[in-house]
């Protein structure tokens, strides 16, 4: 086979001075054998280089993976195993380099040595383009379309899905990617969570975080003061438990990925309404007493949260933000009849009964701060109780004869628990302390008033204390959660 430089070179050797015209017969001969060489030379050139132009082309044709690659080429860097490591909790996914088409993937989170929740993830190709399909914990898979792409991020969208309507992942480095759900947010904003991965070892078995420390951030008495409802949070993880009403033999009611918060005693004992942002946004949901029957009483793309029972049983009061602000909004027990209070008179958040029934009690920061109002059970009648100049005061709950009335407060620089009258007179600081304490409710005889403190531990504990001030006592000591 001759090559262009081999041609070149054979010019060079055949080249003589003078012209055909010119030159003798022997040397005109020459020439015209030198012309023929050239000719062949250069014909058989041209041809090979065709032929291997055209054989390029029609390889290409044939195999049109060698001209571009498959879409799923371009996430190629995705696949590996990667980690993400907090002070209670170690979040592994791995996924498969591309083949066939498709890269298949899982992920798992672990508190404290137990398996909290987990995930089945794929990337196909479908017609051409690329389809993230999750299956989050044993649930329904849902499948989230490509968007866009380039060679360092991806981004999946599914607009018709509540939370989230976007996955992403971007490269950052060769050993960092980082992981982000989106999804619409309260005012037509945005929100979103990141997920900062680090490549971690395929074959390695992790080492698991410690045992989490727990807080507990809500707390409620049974009407017959029987069992003590409260809220543990175990890393991210929130969970209700009910408990003796010392404080000791806990028993978990709920146990899912999610929070479920906010407990709520109906007036018989025999129901418990709740929050919960098990389908990705706050919903309101009822269960028995022992945690059994859980269902849904809300179900929007809004935020529904903060129930509390009429004190016959047959409504419960809430707050929503389904108009785009937080709003107070009634609802029959099994979720029926579910109707906003009112208009801007209603702006507002920890609705409660009083405990006759006939007005409802909530906070507002419709004049600047946030302070106690109560209206009507219709919205109407809305009426100031506290006036905290240049600080907030909130979270109202009423004794159980309707006399008094318990609430936050930061007018003296601090989150202190406070007592009123229920007419909003003769308020006193209860707790007068350095931590932060809220307080949570009654005791069902009214001796008492429960609240959360950080006195004697960050993450906090819940205390009781007398209407006077006095008697302050630990109600609960959590460490480390039980198995």
């Amino acid at each position: 086979m001759f090559s262009i430089a081999k041609a070149s070179h054979l010019s060079k050797r055949l080249r003589v001075v003078g012209s055909e015209t010119d030159a003798d017969p022997f040397t005109r001969n020459v020439l015209t054998m030198r012309e023929t060489i050239r000719t062949t030379i250069t014909d058989r050139v041209l041809t090979a280089a065709l032929r291997a132009g055209l054989a390029g082309g029609l390889l290409a044709v044939a195999n049109p993976a060698r001209a571009q690659s498959a879409p799923i080429d371009r996430i190629a860097w995705l696949a590996g195993c990667w980690e993400q490591r907090g002070p209670d909790r170690l979040t592994m996914e791995t996924w498969m380099p591309p083949f066939g088409g498709a890269m298949i993937g899982a992920s798992r989170t672990v508190i404290g040595g137990a398996l909290r929740e987990f995930e089945h993830i794929r990337i196909t190709t479908d017609s051409g383009r690329l389809v993230y399909t999750a299956i989050p914990s044993g649930q329904r898979e849902t499948k989230f379309p490509y968007k866009d792409a380039s060679d360092t991020m991806v981004v999946f969208e599914n607009l018709a899905h509540d939370f989230p309507q976007r996955v992403i992942y971007r490269k950052r480095g060769a050993d960092s990617v980082i992981a982000r759900i989106e999804g619409p947010g309260p005012n037509s904003t945005v929100r979103g969570t990141n997920f900062p991965f680090r490549r971690a070892s395929c074959t390695e078995r992790p080492v698991p975080p410690p045992p989490p420390d727990t807080a507990v951030v809500d707390a409620e008495l049974s009407p017959d003061g029987q069992q003590l409802l409260v809220v543990k949070v175990v890393g991210q993880n929130f969970d209700i438990y009910a408990a003796n009403p010392d404080g000791t033999n806990f028993r978990k009611l709920t146990d899912h990925a999610n929070v479920d918060y906010q407990p709520a005693w109906s007036p018989d004992g025999r129901t418990i309404a709740f929050a919960s942002v098990r389908n990705g946004h706050q919903e309101i949901y009822s269960m028995r007493a022992d945690g059994s029957g859980v269902t849904a009483l809300t179900n929007g793309t809004n935020h529904s949260s903060e129930p509390d029972w009429s004190p016959d049983g047959k409504q419960i009061v809430f707050r929503s933000e389904r108009g785009g602000r937080p709003y107070i909004f009634t609802m029959n027990a099994d979720g029926s009849n579910q109707k906003q209070l009112g208009a801007d008179s209603a702006v507002g958040t920890s609705p409660t009964w009083t405990p006759d029934g006939r007005r409802i009690t909530f906070a507002s920061n419709r004049t600047r701060q946030t302070e106690v109002w109560t209206m009507n059970p219709d919205g109407t009648g809305a009426m100031k109780l506290t006036t905290t100049p240049t600080m907030h005061s909130g979270g109202p709950r009423y004794s159980p004869d309707g006399k008094s009335m318990v609430f936050w407060s930061t007018r003296d620089g601090n989150s202190e628990v406070y007592v009123m009258d229920a007419d909003g007179g003769n308020v006193r600081n209860l707790t007068k302390h350095a931590a932060t304490d809220t307080p949570a409710g009654w005791t069902p005889d009214g001796r008492y008033i429960l609240f959360r403190s950080t006195r004697d531990r960050a993450p906090g504990d819940i205390y009781k204390v007398r209407p006077d001030g006095s008697d302050v006592t630990r109600v609960t000591t959590t460490q480390v959660p039980p198995r």
